[in-house]
C-alpha cells in the first residue's frame, strides 16, 4: 500500500501518541501548535538538534500566511493562544523502561516569552511532547496545513486529526464513541 505525503511546505508530522492523546485546545491554539510542529519537522529534515531547551520562534506574519488571516490580528492570536497552551495539559500513553503502559499527564510548553516589538513569541516545548513531533519515524500522521487552516472549531480540527490517522491505515479502524468523546474533552 502506498502512503500518501504531503508537500513540505504544508506537511506537518506528529505521532499517533499525540494524534490519540486526551486534551482540550481551542481552534488557534491547534493552528499555533501545528505551524510550530511545522516548524521542528524542518529541523528534523536540516538534521538539526532540537531538545526541551531549543527555543521555537512563530511571527505573526507567518501565522497569518499560513492561515490567511490580518497580520495584526495575528499577533493576538499568537500571544493569547501560546498564554493558554503555556496552562494546558494532555493525557497520553507512555511505556516505560520495563514495557509498562500507563496514563501520563504533560504540559505542552515548559517556557513562554513574547516579543512585542517584533512582533513574535517564542516558547520550549516540554520534554514529554518533543519525542512525539521530533525524529518520529514509525506510527505518525501528516497532516495538511492548508486544509487545517480552513477549520474554524476546535472539534473540527480534532476530527480531522482523528480521521486523518487512519487514512492510509491497511485496515478500517472501528471508533468507540464513548472514547472519541472522551479524546475530544466531551466526557
Amino acid at each position: 500500500m502506498e502512503v500518501a505525503t504531503l508537500a513540505s511546505d504544508i506537511a506537518v508530522k506528529q505521532a499517533n501518541k499525540l494524534i490519540e492523546s486526551i486534551y482540550k485546545m481551542d481552534v488557534n491554539e491547534h493552528k499555533l501548535l501545528l505551524l510550530a510542529t511545522k516548524k521542528v519537522n524542518e529541523m528534523e529534515l536540516k538534521k538539526q538538534p532540537f531538545n526541551e531547551r531549543t527555543k521555537v520562534t512563530i511571527t505573526s506574519s507567518e501565522f497569518a500566511k499560513q492561515y490567511n488571516i490580518g497580520r495584526s490580528s495575528a499577533f493576538e492570536i499568537i500571544v493569547e493562544a501560546k498564554k493558554s497552551i503555556y496552562d494546558r495539559e494532555f493525557d497520553y500513553l507512555h511505556v516505560d523502561e520495563k514495557g509498562q503502559v500507563g496514563q501520563m499527564k504533560s504540559r505542552w510548553l515548559q517556557a513562554r516569552q513574547t516579543d512585542k516589538a517584533k512582533s513574535e513569541i517564542y516558547f520550549m516545548f516540554a520534554s514529554a511532547v518533543i519525542p512525539l513531533i521530533y525524529l518520529v519515524e514509525t506510527e505518525y500522521t501528516l497532516l495538511d496545513l492548508q486544509e487545517i487552516g480552513q477549520l474554524k472549531s476546535k472539534y473540527s480540527v480534532r476530527l480531522y486529526k482523528y480521521l486523518m490517522r487512519w487514512v492510509n491505515a491497511p485496515y478500517k479502524n472501528k471508533v468507540n464513541i464513548d472514547q472519541l468523546r472522551l479524546n475530544f474533552g466531551l466526557e
